[in-house]
């Protein structure tokens, strides 16, 4: 669905899509139901799918940066290598992440990120 804009801008992207019942009540209001994303095609300002994923979930910039990649289909290897630390650390980042999203496998977890407005902003690996 599109929303025109009052300029000659290309017009707003809108989704709406129903809450997936895996979020953490913490995130949800009381009644909601739906989700409605918003994204302006003209916003040149890159990829704010890591700041986004930080504020959702409380995450460190370390943490949103391990979950960004996990969302991308990147291996720990690869997060590692892209943050210049030991696979290690990841899976330690990645425990981190689980405990505070309350997700119990990895691939909640994905699925939770991907359920974020931040979905719509994911850079490619």
């Amino acid at each position: 669905m599109t929303l025109g804009q009052e300029t000659e801008e290309r017009p707003l992207q809108i989704l709406v899509a129903p809450l997936l019942s895996s979020l953490p009540a913490a995130l949800l209001a009381p009644r909601a139901r739906v989700m409605v994303f918003a994204s302006d095609p003209e916003n040149r300002l890159g990829h704010p799918a890591q700041g986004l994923l930080a504020r959702y979930f409380d995450l460190t910039p370390t943490e949103a940066k391990v979950l960004l990649g996990l969302a991308r289909g990147q291996c720990t290897r690869e997060i590692a290598d892209e943050l210049g630390s030991s696979p290690k650390t990841v899976e330690t980042h990645r425990k981190r992440i689980m405990m505070k999203t309350e997700t119990h496998q990895q691939t909640d977890l994905v699925r939770l990120a991907l359920s974020t407005p931040a979905a719509l902003r994911l850079p490619k690996a």
